[in-house]
Parts: C-alpha cells; sequence; structure tokens
C-alpha cells in the first residue's frame, strides 16, 4: 500500500488573447475544468500502474459525491478525506493567453485544513506492512480555524521530519476545537485520461 499526502484540487483553465493590467478586462475564448492537486494526481497514476494506493487529503463538502469523488473510487483509489463541511475543495484558475504568459489564482478552501489537522492515523491492518508515505504539494503558508479529531488510532504512522521541515508543516499535529470534520473511504478500478496540463480531464 502506497499512501500519498497532500492536495486534492479542481482545475479551471482559461485560455484568453491577453492578460489584462490593473482595470481592464478581457474576454475568455476557452474553459475547460480538470480534476487536479498534486497528491491526487500521483495517486490516480499508481492506481492505474496496478498498486494499491491511498490518498490522505482535505476536500470541501462539495466533495463527496461529485465526478471526481466517483473518478476516484473508479481508480480503485483508497480515500483517507478530512470533509471540511462548508468549505469547497481547493480550486485553481489558470489564465493563459496567447503569448504563452500565465496568471493563476489559487483559492485554498478545505486545504487549510493540512495547517491544523491532525493527519488520519494508518489502520492497524495496514501499519502491519510496509508502507510508503509521499507528501506532495503541501503549502507552505496557510490560515485555517483549527479542526476537530475525526478518528482516532493506537497505531501512529511513522513519518518524514525532513518532509515535514521541507512543507514546514508536522504530518500530524494535537486536534483542537473547530469545525465539523469527517473521514470517507472508498475504493474499485478504470482508466483514464491525462490532461496536457498534468490534470486529469473529467471529460475524457
Amino acid at each position: 500500500m502506497i499512501s500519498v499526502v497532500g492536495h486534492t484540487a479542481i482545475d479551471h483553465l482559461f485560455r484568453v488573447p491577453d492578460l489584462p493590467g490593473r482595470h481592464n478586462s478581457t474576454y475568455i475564448m476557452d474553459h475547460k475544468v480538470y480534476f487536479g492537486g498534486g497528491a491526487a494526481n500521483i495517486a490516480a497514476g499508481i492506481a492505474t500502474l496496478g498498486e494499491k494506493c491511498q490518498l490522505i487529503s482535505s476536500v470541501g463538502g462539495d466533495f463527496p459525491g461529485s465526478d471526481y469523488d466517483r473518478w476516484l473510487r473508479d481508480l480503485g483509489v483508497e480515500q483517507d478525506f478530512a470533509v471540511v463541511e462548508g468549505a469547497r475543495t481547493a480550486t485553481a484558475y489558470v489564465f493563459t493567453d496567447d503569448a504563452g504568459d500565465q496568471e493563476t489564482f489559487f483559492e485554498w478552501g478545505a486545504s487549510t485544513a493540512f495547517a491544523s489537522a491532525e493527519a488520519p492515523a494508518l489502520t492497524s491492518s495496514i501499519w502491519r506492512r510496509p508502507t510508503r508515505i509521499s507528501t506532495s504539494g503541501w503549502p507552505r503558508r496557510a490560515h485555517s480555524p483549527p479542526l476537530t479529531r475525526a478518528r482516532t488510532s493506537s497505531a501512529t504512522p511513522r513519518t518524514s521530519s525532513r518532509s515535514s521541515r521541507e512543507h514546514r508543516h508536522p504530518l500530524l499535529k494535537q486536534p483542537r476545537d473547530g469545525p465539523d470534520v469527517r473521514y470517507a473511504r472508498a475504493g474499485a478500478r478504470s482508466a483514464h485520461r491525462v490532461g496536457s496540463h498534468g490534470g486529469h480531464d473529467p471529460g475524457g
């Protein structure tokens, strides 16, 4: 089992004739939506290669039952999610003009939970087997209300101190009071299409 820790996000890609300056506007020539987030894409790739994979991530209340949710289930990715009610799943808005110049706006949404939430504990059945943990896309700074513990376990996963230092976020923190958080799990398998930007095309 390979455990991947990090972001699940929705990518909105826009084509515009030019990037307007301050107090100006332009029109959108094309708009595509992809399944994004570094960790989610890594988990999808691992599952497609036939490996068992667990994605540990934070998503908004809009995620359960969504096309993205169903797509990950069909791939066979085991979801271990903190669902932050009242928050949206992280979303990126990427604008690219005809010259190839680009501007990106990122809405952290539910991903700000990484600043204060305790990482889901690995289940005892998983902990007894060799487990690799990959961290991907942790924000360098995030501001969010603290979260409550949603699940406890006597097994505590060992994590890389190097990864914690690199991303400036401990992988485990003590829980405090905060908004409603719950964890979801799922599984199954199918094929997927990779979008040109590195995300996954939900229409593919």
